[in-house]
């Protein structure tokens, strides 16, 4: 009996081939931001929560020596978003600043996230624990509605663009049979958005200011794949 199970546990531990899958997650993280007004710098931050959805497509190859090499693309979708009322912290005392008491009311919402990365993992038969590193991008789409008081200090702005990073984490999957594999895995991106110029009023005058912004997550998600 046991001679006849080895070799199948063993046939089922290949984990060569191409996959696509489905996977659900939960992320947590903030996002930092910085206004620089004339001379001034402001600074605050938000923290976002929420869940993801989304598809992936791999392939890895398993080396005789039972470990694998993998590349993975995802792409995922969802609401993970916060809005919050801060007073912003200057790079200086508020009392030298020239904009004082500045209050702001910031919306953020990650709309979709997408990383393509390698994978380097062990095969334990059923069970593959891997680490995962690579690239990541998303969309961001920020809300800002800003006030100074007493000096007539006013910025509305909606940005919407695109941010580059990188995601790194780890996981372990598990070989539900030949053809199919679950998995848990946690993953930490960080985006960075180039820095945005937007229309700000102060003191009754029109004006330009410059808004940078960056984006720091973990992930926890499960994904079920069917392989080839």
């Amino acid at each position: 009996m046991l001679l006849f199970a080895v070799p199948a546990l063993a046939q089922e531990s290949n984990w060569s081939g191409v996959y696509v899958g489905l996977s659900a997650g939960y992320s947590q993280g903030k996002e930092k931001g910085t206004v620089n007004l004339g001379g001034d710098q402001m600074s605050g931050q938000i923290k976002i929560m929420g869940n993801l959805f989304g598809a992936q497509l791999g392939y890895n190859y398993e080396f005789r020596n039972k470990f694998v090499l993998g590349l993975e693309g995802d792409m995922g979708k969802g609401n993970v978003a916060r809005s919050e009322t801060t007073d912003s912290t200057g790079t200086r005392p508020v009392e030298e600043l020239d904009v004082p008491n500045i209050t702001s009311k910031t919306t953020t919402q990650l709309n979709w996230l997408n990383t393509n990365r390698l994978r380097l993992g062990y095969s334990l038969g059923r069970f593959l624990p891997y680490v995962t590193g690579g690239g990541a991008y998303g969309s961001v789409k920020t809300t800002a509605d800003m006030n100074g008081g007493g000096v007539g200090v006013t910025i509305n702005s909606k940005i919407k663009q695109s941010a580059t990073g990188y995601a790194l984490g780890a996981g372990l999957e598990y070989a539900v049979s030949r053809k199919y594999r679950i998995k848990v895995e946690y993953l930490y991106t960080e985006l960075r958005m180039t820095r945005a110029s937007v229309a700000s009023s102060y003191d009754g005058v029109s004006s330009q200011i410059s808004i940078g912004e960056d984006l720091m997550s973990d992930m926890v998600r499960i994904s079920v794949a069917r392989h080839f």
